[in-house]
């Protein structure tokens, strides 16, 4: 806690109610709530939280979130990054942050003669949360009028990604969040990918794995229950 309020000061609060912050209006406290302003925040907070090891919630409109009267423990980012862009010409262009307001964003869209977003008017949540879920309206998705994102890579440098890098992967069968990982990573198609369970590491080399598997074999024997705790990422690390 005194590590994250030296670097970000009174952008961080204690025990601080998440009710306010989501559409239900329902939820406990966050131990410890982060609010940014901007991408470059966001994006500061995050590779912090990376190279500190913490684990974090980012929360952004707070649709299609339930929180429970428990609260979230540990770290929770409030996305507040709202800054927009608007690019006359021969190819106009929209650029938001994440943070946005989808419903702001569309009216803005209108007030500066840019149209197609004019089904999002109504819709609560946020820009980076639209496009994460591909929110969509009848035969309208979020996805067919992004051209491209910007996306935060582990390394800590920034890449601006071709949405259609992103379809070609989804096209391919790939879950959303996974095309994200993978277009930020530079793969653009599910071919690039090797899923043979060959290409992982050698369970051998994995350390305790004996000791692991004796004290598996024991509780099996014993008909004790086992608690499995893997890591799902999706770059096999």
């Amino acid at each position: 806690m005194e590590a994250l309020q030296e670097k970000f000061g009174q952008q961080v609060q204690e025990n601080t109610p998440l009710a306010p912050y989501t559409s239900a209006r329902i939820g406990g406290p966050a131990d410890v709530l982060l609010t940014v302003r901007n991408s470059a925040d966001l994006a500061s907070a995050v590779e912090w939280c990376w190279k500190h090891s913490l684990k974090f919630t980012l929360l952004g409109g707070g649709s299609n979130v339930l929180i429970s009267d428990k609260g979230i423990r540990g770290l929770v980012i409030m996305n507040k990054a709202k800054a927009t862009e608007f690019r006359p010409g021969n190819e106009p262009v929209a650029w938001a942050e994440s943070g946005t307001l989808i419903s702001n964003f569309a009216h803005r869209c209108a007030a500066q003669g840019f149209s197609g977003m004019e089904w999002a008017a109504t819709i609560p949540g946020t820009v980076g949360g639209a496009i994460f879920g591909n929110a969509h309206w009848k035969k309208t998705n979020i996805g067919d009028l992004v051209e491209s994102v910007r996306l935060l890579r582990p390394d800590g440098t920034l890449l601006q990604a071709p949405a259609d890098r992103m379809a070609s992967l989804i096209a391919d069968g790939t879950p959303p969040l996974f095309a994200q990982i993978y277009a930020a990573r530079g793969i653009q198609s599910a071919a690039q990918l090797n899923t043979d369970l060959h290409g992982l590491i050698p369970y051998a080399a994995l350390t305790n794995v004996e000791r692991m598997a004796a004290l598996a074999a024991d509780a099996i024997a014993a008909g004790s229950k086992l608690l499995i705790i893997a890591d799902y990422d999706s770059d096999g690390a």
